[in-house]
């Protein structure tokens, strides 16, 4: 299609909140999972709790904590978003981003909040029978996950059973609590709400969170209506238009400089008011081959991460950036469109 009608970038917005939703599924304890470097690097919001061990702890204790297998990128408190430094300290309340290798995220998102560890997630219930619940239970039941959709449209209902084997699709009013209760949402593991009525996905939400479904995420199109809602109620929030927009606005900046640093990937955060960029260093980068510490970086820019040749490395003073690598670059209240945009 692509070729034949002369696109230069197809979009499929169900199928890549599909794929969200599952990155959130295999990291239950995480609110929100982002990747970079073809999965091999992975940004987690992490919601710091009372007892969580790094609570009230500097941004260096933790990093050696840790081994330094993570770095706190960003931090959202309040009404307020931080580029923190090493002296920053995290308090209980916060939404902290950190990036991680893919392989030792799980483990430290558990540690890191112990109150909100969450066993592997084998059951699902999916409410509304949508594109994004086809997509999404295509991508389950490849993990071996144990899916119940909930959808009161019949021939939807239909349509489903015929291409979705191995899946419980219910035909019923998911506005009926108790035919929800006969299903057994109270045994589920995490409960998605896919229905096209944002209030309707909030309110069951809700519900499920007063039976102590573990994992809750909601699709909503509008987000104003989060503030409404109780943080306990929704773990993690999916907007598809987000994911469209990232997408599409990678895909121009990428276009725009495609003569100074490719940009791979692009994830807007906080409401879009922190970008995480990655990019590919090439002959056309400023600095490379110079100690990250005798480098000028703009203010509210931090490199979170760099990729060599399949290694991941968490960026110190002492280290250099080559010719091939890939950057994760985070970047508060500014755009960066280029790599060569993150220096002075």
């Amino acid at each position: 299609m692509k070729s034949e009608l002369g696109i230069s970038l197809l979009i499929n917005p169900d199928f890549t909140a599909a794929l969200e939703i599952s990155r959130m599924i295999q990291f239950p304890s995480a609110m929100h999972i982002e990747s970079f470097a073809g999965g091999l690097i992975d940004l987690s919001e992490v919601k710091i709790t009372d007892g969580s061990p790094i609570a009230n702890m500097d941004v260096s204790h933790i990093s050696s904590k840790y081994k330094n297998r993570l770095l706190i990128c960003a931090v959202s408190r309040s009404s307020e978003v931080y580029i923190p430094n090493g002296d920053f300290v995290v308090k209980p309340g916060d939404e902290i981003y950190i990036t991680s290798n893919h392989k030792y995220l799980g483990s430290i998102v558990r540690s890191i909040n112990p109150s909100k560890r969450i066993k592997n997630v084998k059951k699902v219930m999916i409410i509304g029978g949508s594109r994004i619940a086809f997509y999404l239970t295509n991508l389950l039941r490849a993990q071996g996950k144990n899916i119940i959709i909930i959808e009161k449209d019949y021939s939807k209902c239909e349509e489903l059973s015929e291409k979705l084997k191995g899946a419980s699709i219910i035909c019923a009013d998911a506005n009926e609590y108790d035919i929800l209760r006969e299903e057994g949402i109270e045994n589920m593991d995490a409960v998605v709400t896919l229905s096209n009525l944002d209030e309707m996905n909030l309110l069951l939400s809700i519900f499920a969170a007063s039976l102590n479904v573990p994992k809750n995420i909601t699709k909503i199109n509008n987000l104003r209506l989060k503030s409404l809602v109780p943080d306990s109620a929704t773990d993690s929030i999916i907007n598809p238009a987000d994911t469209a927009r990232d997408i599409i606005t990678n895909y121009i900046r990428a276009k725009k400089h495609a003569d100074s640093g490719e940009m791979k990937t692009l994830y807007r955060l906080i409401g879009g008011k922190i970008e995480a960029a990655e990019f590919v260093v090439d002959e056309r980068t400023k600095n490379i081959g110079k100690t990250l510490g005798n480098i000028n970086f703009k203010k509210d820019v931090l490199l979170a991460s760099i990729i060599r040749k399949n290694k991941f490395i968490i960026p110190g003073g002492s280290d250099i950036i080559e010719t091939g690598d890939r950057i994760v670059v985070v970047s508060k209240g500014r755009i960066i469109e280029k790599v060569n945009d993150i220096f002075e």
